[in-house]
């Protein structure tokens, strides 16, 4: 994954304050559920800050195949390549719900972050941890069994905006097949690990969303 797209909340901190900055001369953009707010091959000229709404990143593959990078929601930056000065978004930006974003041009964002230390301090930090999860992701790929690595996304997608609490932990609404993509597996493989899990009693499946308790998720994995 590039620095490009990972999730990063960033909750009233510098970030979001130059961001909302007048002079940054930031547009509002909003989307319906179900549209692309950018494909891999669109120009990186602008970042967007999402204020309502979930957003799905998807990079794209061969054969018109993808995989899910990451749930995003308010409070989270994406095309960030525009600030990177990359050439393309090379991610899919899908709209999962109605979005209200705000898009700020990535030349005018590098362009203020020299007055606001603060800021530039928030995106060092930003990069270390998405150096260490890349480092995770790759060391999953080469180690992990499908189980582990399913129980570690769906831990991670639990704190996402895909994610709903309810009385027996969170209702995470996602497919079969979207997991498969995120996981680096087949879907009959995440099907069947499921299944495992839900005979397990560690989650319960509904249509298109999979209810669990992200403790006892946690204790799985750590005695995996």
């Amino acid at each position: 994954m590039s620095v490009a797209e990972m999730e990063i909340q960033f909750e009233e901190n510098a970030i979001i304050q130059l961001l909302s900055d007048p002079e940054l001369e930031g547009r509002p953009v909003a989307i319906k559920a179900g549209e692309v707010l950018y494909e891999g091959n669109t120009p990186a000229t602008e970042c967007y800050l999402i204020q309502s709404g979930e957003i799905r990143l998807f990079w794209p593959g061969p054969q018109d195949t993808s995989r899910l990078v990451n749930i995003m929601g308010p409070g989270n930056f994406i095309g960030l390549g525009a600030v990177a000065g990359l050439e393309k978004q090379g991610f899919r930006a899908v709209a999962v719900s109605d979005c209200r974003l705000l898009a700020v041009r990535g030349t005018r964002f590098l362009e203020s972050l020299s007055g606001h230390p603060a800021a530039i301090a928030g995106l060092i930090r930003y990069v270390v941890s998405l150096l260490r999860r890349q480092a995770e992701d790759i060391s999953g790929m080469a180690f992990e069994d499908c189980r582990h690595r399913l129980l570690r996304t769906l831990l991670r997608f639990s704190k996402t905006a895909a994610a709903t609490p309810c009385d027996e932990g969170i209702i995470l609404r996602i497919t079969h097949e979207q997991l498969a993509q995120a996981v680096g597996a087949a879907r009959e493989t995440v099907s069947l690990t499921l299944t495992e899990l839900r005979q397990a009693k560690l989650l319960r499946t509904g249509r298109n969303r999979l209810i669990f308790d992200p403790q006892a998720l946690q204790a799985a994995a750590e005695k995996q």
